[in-house]
């Protein structure tokens, strides 16, 4: 901003109106190059407000008392009358909208308003307070969850053509808590946008997941530096979550060098080398220490076998993986993850004979997952012809199925993955070798047509390292179409009737479009067509959500990852301790490696923090992490054959409430599709 010829300038901010300070920070150049600073609080003060303390989330049919905090600051007293406004989302129980307080001078006073949840969605509460002297109102929104199991259907296509597809909602759905909408992908970097800030949602706990929430924020930059595609917001944003990744990774490394999930000794090999990975594209974005690269490529050296080969870690979070550390496929596929990883450091010193290791072995081998992983060196490491030799050998396996081309693997990879997840990642591998290798473009893009139908309803590919080596795919892919001209509209209908169109042109091509038809959704079949005018191959996704009542029966048979939840009472009184005991099992033979619980934690209830650091302390989980209403915690594994796993934690009631308590959700980080929740349980607090 400009001054006057004194120096002067006014600025007008709006605050939030908590009582607060706010820091203010200024820095100032003259015309002739003057520097100047200055720092300064600015306080927020109001003599009369009042709050509304909304639990963070509710379930339809729970009944709860909404504290309303009256804060009286004057030097007299009030006669405060309370109003509440009276909507359809909520009845009242026992309770009126209008009431009366006496407001003290210098006081802070509590009333409340007893109401039961009558709808899913999100909500506003608005209550005014008239005074004598001085008045407030204030509004608060809350999220309303329906009673019910969430279910959701995901349609990928390609929308070079005229899509129409069916999404059929139950008849004895929970009723309002039907969705139905449909999102448009004019190109890769919209997929990739869509999935930076849905991959925010999964836990970020350890190294592996903070690296998984800041490597899409590099791949990204890096991308819009490359391909000269100035975007000075995303660029903004992008450097702040890199800045705050880096700073976070770095407390994961251990003493002597390497890294580990939690940084606790030792460190790990096939980890470190993620870490050498990220922090070498970093480094093409954003100032990094340089030392950082140096001394984490040297300490993976210092691990190589004398053959050239590296076995991979075992322990910790590894302990109980489905291969043997010491069989031959193990050591292979993490000594071509390894090698590419310091390839890609550009310091190509000392690796003979780990490259040497891997022409040896890549003739026996079979496995597309391992050949992806030895192509990917032989690229990093200058060596073209061995790695299309290579990439011959995994498109003579691929699996050709309508017009997309992928493959699959046996056992898990190098970060564990497995199931589902494990064939996006091999996919993206492969997809990620031609495309360096500017070879097998046709197979290179079927390919990507199929990552892209992979997608759930949140844009991510169902876990971190997959979503990670999908996205790198993407924008390997989407490097070759920049510039290309957008310029079509699309024409949808939900149940015959013709919602708004959509233009896409060049200025609106970098993110996707979501487009909501949820005044169209009925329960049974719901007909939605797509159709373009225009030459464009674009993607879109259609997706339903359901929430089935809880008292459907549930399947047969016990499932690989059961979690059982036992409260000590569901009738308590205010300040009284509720004990919450939990029973995982794990039906595999093996043990699970990354199991993380969601601790669903009810409206009205404190969290007694000092039970999980006591299992800390025991060692049983490594971490525990707070969020909103749950409590994650993170287990490094758990024994597999059914051997269970029971653990106990405290809640404390707060206020009078009768509401469910939310199921608690146990899942395998590195096969998400592995889970289990526990039954709400429903608590009266009197």
């Amino acid at each position: 901003m400009l001054t006057d010829e004194s120096g002067n300038a006014q600025l007008e901010l709006s605050l939030a109106d908590s009582i607060t300070t706010w820091r203010l920070a200024g820095s100032a150049v003259s015309k002739s190059g003057q520097l100047g600073s200055f720092e300064q609080g600015i306080r927020v003060f109001q003599d009369f407000f009042i709050d509304i303390d909304f639990p963070a989330e509710l379930t339809q049919n729970d009944e709860v008392t909404v504290p309303i905090a009256v804060f009286n600051y004057l030097d007299e007293a009030q006669t405060i009358k309370l109003q509440a406004s009276q909507e359809d989302w909520f009845e009242f129980v026992d309770d009126r909208a209008d009431k009366s307080i006496a407001a003290l001078p210098g006081s802070a006073m509590k009333a409340s308003y007893r109401i039961r949840v009558l709808k899913p969605g999100r909500h506003a509460l608005t209550v005014t307070a008239i005074g004598s002297k001085l008045s407030d109102a204030v509004e608060r929104t809350v999220r309303v969850v329906p009673d019910g199991s969430r279910v959701e259907q995901v349609v990928n296509s390609k929308l070079n053509q005229a899509v129409r597809e069916t999404i059929t909602i139950p008849a004895d759905a929970v009723d309002g808590g039907n969705d139905l909408y449909v999102k448009v992908y004019p190109g890769a970097f919209s997929q990739v946008l869509e999935g930076m800030d849905s991959i925010f949602r999964m836990p970020n706990g350890c190294f592996e997941q903070t690296s998984s929430t800041t490597y899409p924020n590099v791949l990204v930059l890096n991308y819009l530096r490359e391909t000269g595609q100035p975007k000075p917001e995303i660029e903004m944003k992008a450097l702040e979550f890199i800045n705050a990744g880096y700073q976070r990774l770095l407390s994961y490394e251990v003493d002597g060098g390497g890294f580990e999930w939690f940084g606790s000794p030792p460190a790990h090999n096939i980890l470190t080398a993620y870490g050498l990975m990220e922090f070498v594209d970093m480094a093409k974005v954003f100032e990094i220490d340089p030392d950082v690269v140096t001394r984490t490529r040297a300490w993976l050296l210092t691990r190589r076998e004398a053959n050239g080969s590296w076995v991979p870690s075992s322990g910790g979070i590894a302990e109980g993986a489905i291969n043997n550390f010491q069989s031959p496929d193990a050591v292979l596929r993490a000594t071509a993850y390894i090698t590419w990883a310091i390839a890609q450091t550009g310091d190509l010193s000392g690796l003979e004979p780990s490259l040497a290791f891997l022409e040896n072995g890549v003739a026996e081998e079979s496995d597309p997952y391992t050949l992806a992983l030895i192509a990917n060196a032989f690229v990093s490491a200058e060596r073209v012809d061995d790695a299309l030799k290579v990439i011959g050998q995994i498109d003579d396996v691929a699996i050709v199925k309508d017009d997309f081309v992928f493959w699959n693997s046996a056992g898990e990879g190098v970060t564990y993955g497995r199931g589902a997840s494990f064939d996006v990642e091999t996919t993206a591998l492969v997809v990620q070798a031609m495309l360096r290798t500017q070879s097998h473009s046709e197979s290179a893009q079927k390919a990507l047509d199929w990552l892209i139908s992979q997608r759930d309803g949140a844009g991510t590919w169902h876990s971190t390292q997959s979503t990670i080596q999908a996205m790198r795919a993407l924008l390997l892919g989407a490097t070759a179409s920049v510039g290309s001209a957008i310029d079509v509209n699309v024409t949808i209908t939900a149940n015959g009737q013709a919602v708004a169109p959509l233009e896409i042109t060049q200025e609106n091509s970098d993110v996707f479009h979501l487009i909501s038809l949820t005044e169209f959704v009925r329960p049974g079949d719901n007909e939605v067509t797509l159709t373009i005018d225009g030459d464009a191959n674009l993607a879109c996704q259609i997706v339903g959500i359901h929430y089935n009542p809880r008292s459907m029966p549930t399947a047969p048979y016990p499932p690989v990852l059961g979690i059982t939840t036992n409260y000590s009472t569901q009738q308590l009184a205010t300040d009284d301790l509720l004990k919450v005991g939990v029973t995982l099992v794990y039906r595999r033979p093996e043990s699970a490696p990354m199991t993380l619980v969601d601790l669903g934690i009810p409206p009205g209830f404190d969290v007694e923090f000092e039970s999980f650091q006591r299992l800390v302390n025991s060692g049983l989980i490594r971490r525990f992490e707070p969020k909103g209403r749950q409590v994650t915690l993170y287990f490094d594994s758990i024994p597999g054959e059914g051997v269970p796993v029971v653990f106990e934690y405290s809640l404390r009631a707060k206020f009078p409430v009768k509401a469910q308590a939310p199921a608690s959700v146990a899942y395998q980080y590195y096969e998400p599709e592995i889970r289990d929740q526990s039954k709400p349980v429903l608590l009266t607090v009197q």
